[in-house]
């Protein structure tokens, strides 16, 4: 009998060696996420934008921009996508460059979120458009605004369109002419 127990517990000895070998080599940790996980990621062909001399324009005029390259708003097509087998529920946010030019003051940054037919989402329905000082900041990242949240059934995609311009209240000979900022998402 005591030969018995001696067995396992050398065997629950070794199996614990061998476990622990794994999370030490980083193997294996339950708490990690893998860099390469099939989750929700962002699919867009640049993810910075800098918006710099743009003349400020209305809300009316800003909705409808098509081409950020006439007049340095911004206009961006981007993707999300889950690829996982689960549904996954996401935020789509920005984070603002920090850099030491003086940028325009977020309370004149307009925001405008679509679907690929125009149709806008959420907050971007009404009459009053967010700006970026308006926008929620991320709980967990104070430097992240989000300006969406969502959810994907398995293996599905979203197209978006984001439309971003200077406010027409704002008076550009102020000397602040630019804003920066990063398009990201992460699941939730």
């Amino acid at each position: 009998m005591k030969k018995w127990k001696d067995i396992l517990i050398l065997f629950l000895i070794i199996i614990g060696l061998f476990i622990l070998s794994f999370i030490m080599l980083g193997v294996y940790n339950p708490h990690k996420k893998d860099k390469n996980s099939k989750g929700v990621v962002l699919n867009i062909k640049k993810d910075t934008f800098d918006i710099i001399g743009s003349l400020a324009v209305t809300d009316k005029y800003g909705r409808t921009i098509v081409d950020d390259s006439l007049d340095s708003n911004v206009f961006v097509e981007f993707e999300v996508k889950n690829k996982s087998e689960h549904k996954k529920n996401y935020q789509i946010f920005i984070t603002r460059k920090d850099d030491k030019s003086e940028q325009i003051p977020g309370a004149y940054i307009k925001f405008y979120l679509t679907d690929l037919k125009d149709s806008p989402l959420d907050q971007y329905n009404g009459n009053k458009l967010p700006n970026y000082d308006e926008l929620k900041y991320l709980n967990d990242d104070s430097a992240s605004k989000l300006i969406y949240e969502g959810s994907l059934k398995h293996r599905t995609s979203t197209k978006y369109r984001l439309r971003v311009w200077i406010d027409d209240t704002y008076d550009i000979s102020t000397g602040d002419s630019s804003f920066s900022f990063k398009i990201g998402v992460r699941e939730v």
